[in-house]
């Protein structure tokens, strides 16, 4: 066929210390020159900064594949040093910090250049606790903080829910996710969001003329979005 296999050396020595390339949608990782593993950023939905050198990537979990196979790869993590000269950054931006930054533009794991339809800054959340940026996009809904970074499919939340708090100065937006995301060790089935009870956000979605025509044809009425996450459409949610 005129095409000839190329030859390429691979690591067996066990060693953990290397080299790491991002290039295209794969994340290479060498040993001494030599390939040791691949793995495809469309397989990560998030990323994380444990600490200000090491940066944990996690794996889509398939209930299914899970059943079938005896062991599956959830996470990986690399230990990026203050020296690293690949990923040059400075006091404020370590260079895991820069590696994250640059795995988060690529495929799957951030929406980068994709601009959400709707964005609420600093939102007080419960579980996983912290404050993050909620991004709302047409498929997807990110949670942005300074350390963890998660990425929920709509289709994964199976239950949405406003509750009062006893004190009345707060509501609790809760969203039911199957299957639930995943922090280290500990996964949270749902999501519990906090806003103040009397206040009132508006904002304008950024969507085009063309996909709102679109999705009208399917239903939706109109959309009205607050700072407690009132959607209305046709479709119960």
């Amino acid at each position: 066929m005129g095409i000839s296999a190329e030859e390429k050396p691979l690591a067996i020595s066990g060693r953990n210390w290397g080299d790491v390339t991002l290039e295209g949608n794969s994340l290479a990782f060498t040993v001494g020159g030599k390939h040791a593993l691949d793995v495809s950023i469309s397989d990560v939905p998030q990323t994380q900064m444990q600490g200000k050198n090491e940066v944990m990537l996690e794996f889509h979990v398939d209930d299914t594949t899970c059943a079938s196979e005896k062991d599956t790869l959830m996470e990986l993590s690399f230990h990026i040093p203050t020296t690293n000269t690949t990923y040059l950054g400075d006091e404020e931006r370590p260079p895991a910090q820069i590696f994250r930054e640059k795995i988060l533009s690529m495929g799957d794991v951030g929406p980068a250049g994709v601009e959400a339809v709707a964005l609420f800054e600093e939102v007080h959340i419960l579980t996983p606790r912290g404050r993050y940026n909620v991004e709302l996009h047409l498929s997807f809904l990110r949670l942005q903080g300074q350390a963890n970074d998660f990425k929920i499919q709509y289709s994964s939340v199976v239950r949405l829910f406003i509750l009062p708090k006893s004190n009345q100065l707060h509501m609790f937006v809760v969203i039911t996710l199957d299957p639930p995301i995943r922090k280290g060790q500990t996964f949270y089935p749902h999501v519990v969001l906090q806003f103040p009870s009397e206040e009132i956000k508006e904002c304008a979605l950024s969507m085009n003329d063309l996909y709102v025509a679109v999705r009208m044809q399917f239903g939706i009425v109109s959309y009205r979005v607050t700072h407690k996450f009132d959607v209305v459409t046709k479709h119960n949610v």
